[in-house]
């Protein structure tokens, strides 16, 4: 898994640059579902990845990809913007279209979080 650190100012407006991911100490921990169904090689079948976005502000966040569907049930990062961070979770298939995602709101702190926050993508 690699991480990608996006400055949404250049992706947004053409130009600026990302801080780099060693400068964020959010935690995030994250659980996902598929339309209601729990991560599994069955609901996973058409998603070939999925693509998690952490935006602090409209200028400032990362892109994580590629993060394997099946992870669903614990997914886990220290290297996020801290904040009330706007968590956008895309499910990609093979032709690289997204076919389910989710937006979430989600409190970022550099405390581990108790427990995950569970996000359920829905189909586009």
């Amino acid at each position: 898994m690699r991480a990608i650190v996006i400055g949404f100012a250049l992706l947004l407006a053409g130009c600026g640059s990302g801080a780099p991911a060693a400068l964020f100490h959010g935690a995030l921990w994250l659980s996902w579902t598929l339309d209601g169904q729990p991560a599994s090689d069955a609901t996973c079948a058409s998603i070939d990845h999925l693509v998690i976005t952490v935006e602090s502000t409209p200028t400032l966040g990362v892109k994580i990809e590629p993060v394997l569907c099946g992870k669903g049930a614990s997914w886990e990062r220290d290297d996020v913007p801290e904040g009330s961070d706007t968590v956008i979770l895309d499910a990609v298939d093979a032709t690289g279209r997204a076919v389910l995602e989710r937006v979430s709101m989600v409190g970022v702190t550099k405390a581990i979080p108790a427990s995950p926050t569970v996000v359920d993508l829905q189909p586009l």
